[in-house]
């Protein structure tokens, strides 16, 4: 509560990785405190349970606030604002807390568009002008947010295979998982489970203005996920959420009813919101927008407004802070 972390030399890839960094915790609060210029993520919170971020502010950071491999966390009423990409939530490949039931809601995520100064790392692939990503995740809540001048696109749904195409390094042995795996979906393997998969992802009532409109195209042997997006797109602006379609029982183009929502991802009562869903596979072959669905509001397949498990689970707040 009310710590600062910052770098004086500005951007800079020697700086420190994190600013903030629970890691392996438990029953985590982290309020009104700041992260400036991390070379990974100013505030980060990994393979914990049972967390909430809020009102805190994270500025010219890599990754601004990053929940990683995390169960049960609740953000909100965070400044999230000109880093690289602003807030994200993903799984890394094989880590034994599977993550899932993130919420997060009411954070003002703007105008993140600084350069990537990563020097490795999985946020060292990430395009800048990202708003958020949800990369090998579960039980997302995504509402809302006030997203704006986000250049690449505001908001991403992602499976795993997209950042680790092998699906073994994804392997969890069922005697290592830590945490709740209850009502899940995962795919199995011999002796436990593989955590890439994206599902029950629900992006509801956030407002969007100004993003896509310029993605970032560097390094398209390192960050190709925003080279696939400029070169897709061209001078039309991208679709304020997009979705890798990884996993869908059928695609099509241009038929609403050919398309699938194996993973239930539901994008509903957006304001100032586009949507498409990208065939990967057939994008990398031949990257035109006449090869993405884009159907207008209310975007159906996705246009569900609940997660078939019920409601993302968010943590009480602690004794001690409801009584602040």
């Amino acid at each position: 509560r009310r710590v600062k972390v910052t770098w004086t030399a500005g951007v800079s890839s020697e700086n420190g990785a994190y600013g903030l960094y629970p890691v392996r915790c438990q029953e985590v609060l982290m309020e009104d405190s700041e992260a400036w210029f991390a070379s990974d993520a100013g505030i980060y919170v990994g393979q914990s349970r049972h967390v909430i971020v809020r009102n805190n502010i994270a500025k010219k950071n890599v990754a601004g606030l990053e929940i990683e491999n995390t169960q049960f966390a609740d953000v909100y009423g965070n400044t999230v604002e000109e880093n690289t990409a602003g807030l994200v939530v993903f799984d890394l490949p094989g880590n034994p807390v599977v993550g899932r039931d993130v919420k997060i809601h009411d954070n003002s995520i703007r105008n993140n568009n600084e350069p990537n100064f990563a020097p490795g790392g999985v946020v060292s692939v990430l395009p800048a002008g990202t708003g958020t990503f949800a990369l090998a995740s579960r039980r997302v809540e995504i509402s809302g947010n006030t997203y704006a001048n986000n250049n690449t696109v505001d908001i991403a749904i992602l499976n795993g295979l997209v950042f680790e195409s092998d699906e073994a390094k994804w392997e969890i042995a069922r005697a290592d998982l830590v945490g709740d795996i209850s009502g899940l979906v995962l795919a199995e393997t011999t002796d436990g489970v593989a955590n890439y998969a994206t599902s029950e992802i629900l992006i509801s009532g956030n407002t969007h203005s100004g993003s896509g409109t310029s993605p970032d195209v560097e390094s398209p042997s390192k960050r190709e996920l925003g080279f696939l997006i400029g070169l897709l797109y061209g001078d039309t602006p991208v679709d304020t959420v997009l979705y890798d379609a990884i996993g869908e029982a059928s695609f099509s183009a241009t038929v609403p009813g050919d398309n699938s929502n194996t993973n239930h991802i539901c994008v509903s009562g957006e304001t100032g919101a586009t949507f498409a869903s990208l065939d990967i596979e057939k994008l990398q072959k031949a990257p035109v927008l006449a090869n993405v669905y884009r159907p207008a509001a209310p975007f159906v397949p996705f246009d569900c407004t609940t997660l078939t498990g019920g409601p993302v689970v968010a943590p009480t707040v602690p004794q001690a802070a409801a009584a602040k």
